[in-house]
């Protein structure tokens, strides 16, 4: 009896210790996938914040770009402005040049007109008398 009570502690133990053996590799094998888990989610993060470095860098440049293209445009439309005020002061500068000329070449036309209807003159008698 007490070899039977020797042999049931003895396959006891062995089933014990089977029984952890298995449980402790069943633990380490989760850790292990835990870890890789771990691994692969860091190196995920590790990406992402690369990825969102990036755009915070390219959203600052664009801004950066967006205020120099709206400098440009607010000077060209100055420009644009500054030119056309100046065409259209010399297009009137032009306009009235352009009628005083038109009044002239009129009041020269009528006075051309009235000389060529007005008979000639008479020549004019100084009282000498060439060729004496």
């Amino acid at each position: 009896s007490t070899q039977s009570t020797g042999d049931d502690s003895g396959l006891r133990e062995e089933a014990i210790r089977v029984h952890f053996t298995k449980r402790l590799n069943d633990l380490s094998e989760q850790i292990q996938k835990a870890e890789g888990e771990c691994l692969k989610f860091k190196r995920e993060s590790l990406n992402q914040k690369k990825r969102l470095f990036l755009a915070e860098k390219q959203h600052n440049q664009a801004s950066i770009d967006m205020c120099n293209t709206d400098k440009i445009r607010k000077r060209l439309e100055e420009e644009l402005s500054l030119t056309k005020d100046k065409y259209e002061s010399q297009i009137a500068l032009m306009s009235e040049h352009l009628c005083a000329l038109n009044d002239k070449i009129e009041t020269l036309t009528e006075q051309n007109q009235q000389l060529r209807a007005e008979p000639p003159p008479p020549p004019a008698k100084t009282g000498r008398k060439f060729g004496r």
